[in-house]
């Protein structure tokens, strides 16, 4: 809502072009059924209540009034997305109404991610001219600052987060993965600085551990490309 982008263009950004599932982010919504979406949000922000994302986990008024119109996703037929005699329709969430999904990656993104250094292509979106380009670099910030917080209460390890990604939601790539590949100290130092910035999520610290992690030990393999 904040950059005005629509669905459409949310899932043309977050599957294939990031390597990962066709579905993306409202494809897999319709799929798992808005109304439980919906629940599960409510259930994280009543007991979650100490996370520094709580604040985040409820449903925009757009996706609330889909569920209270019955559009819960593949199950009524209609939810983010519908098909309209064999043509595929998107909710517009400022109108209210569906139009047609004819969307098209900007070029300034594609060029982005023709770059071959990972490190390179995080600078570019985080200076991105087009709202595109600024939404994949928070997309990919605030999971790693996400991800890096609540580690080491929730897994052994980088690699289990990631593995749970790739298998759970048919990732090429973990977010550690990504994350060192790019390289982990300069990418470290592009998320502190929104922190400082608060221009992140949460403004909450990075854990102590993101900074000894290269120094001490390795705990994933660097997939050898993006």
């Amino acid at each position: 809502e904040r950059y005005e982008i629509p669905p459409d263009i949310v899932d043309a950004l977050t599957g294939k072009l990031l390597g990962r599932q066709k579905s993306a982010t409202f494809g897999a919504l319709d799929n798992m059924g808005l109304d439980n979406f919906a629940n599960n949000l409510q259930h994280m922000q009543d007991e979650l209540d100490l996370d520094p994302w709580n604040k985040y986990f409820t449903i925009p008024t757009w996706m609330n009034d889909l569920i209270e119109r019955g559009a819960l996703g593949n199950k009524t037929r209609v939810g983010v997305y519908k098909n309209v005699d064999g043509s595929r329709k998107v909710i517009d969430i400022f109108a209210g109404d569906y139009r047609p999904d004819i969307y098209k990656v900007s070029r300034e993104v594609f060029d982005i991610f023709a770059l071959k250094d990972p490190l390179e292509q995080f600078k570019r979106l985080k200076k991105g001219k087009s709202s595109e380009a600024r939404f994949l670099w928070e997309y990919f910030r605030d999971i790693f600052h996400y991800c890096a917080y609540h580690l080491q209460e929730i897994a052994f390890s980088m690699e289990d987060v990631d593995l749970a990604l790739k298998w759970g939601f048919g990732c090429k790539y973990g977010p550690f993965e990504i994350w060192q590949l790019a390289g982990w100290y300069e990418v470290l130092g592009l998320i502190d600085e929104d922190i400082k910035l608060k221009s992140s999520m949460a403004l909450t610290p990075l854990p102590h551990w993101v900074y000894e992690h290269e120094k001490n030990t390795s705990l994933i393999s660097k997939p050898k490309e993006l």
